[in-house]
């Protein structure tokens, strides 16, 4: 909720608050809360979802990617999300194993086709928002 909020106090500042509302994406049973989505005549265009993946233990950092590449494969599949989706990310701060994880995590969004990118990353944020 603490990503969220700064996401959103992010989004404030470019004055683009109000083109992002939340929304849960189903797809049959299977449902994922998206709090910032961008829809444009009925379509999706963009969207944000802050993951913290600083978790006490290395595997559940991947543990929590993996929920979530997941989450966007299945999504996308089903012609629910666009195909660039703004991950903006808390990671450890104390490198080790965690960082692995943490290295490993990123990763494994990618390739599911989210834009990993710093949860304070203002200037990443600047950029998704004005090219969608």
């Amino acid at each position: 909720q603490l990503l969220e909020k700064n996401v959103r106090a992010q989004l404030r500042y470019l004055s683009v608050d109000d083109r992002f509302v939340e929304m849960k994406l189903i797809d049959g049973p299977y449902q994922a809360r998206f709090p910032f989505v961008k829809i444009e005549r009925s379509n999706i265009v963009a969207a944000i979802k802050p993951i913290s993946l600083s978790q006490e233990r290395p595997e559940a950092i991947i543990e929590h990617a993996n929920k979530w590449a997941y989450a966007l494969r299945r999504l996308r599949s089903a012609g629910k999300l666009p195909g660039n989706i703004l991950l903006p990310t808390k990671m450890p701060e104390d490198g080790g194993k965690r960082t692995i994880a943490y290295q490993e995590a990123a990763a494994m969004l990618r390739d599911a086709g989210g834009q990993v990118v710093a949860e304070r990353d203002t200037a990443a944020l600047k950029s998704y928002v004005t090219q969608h």
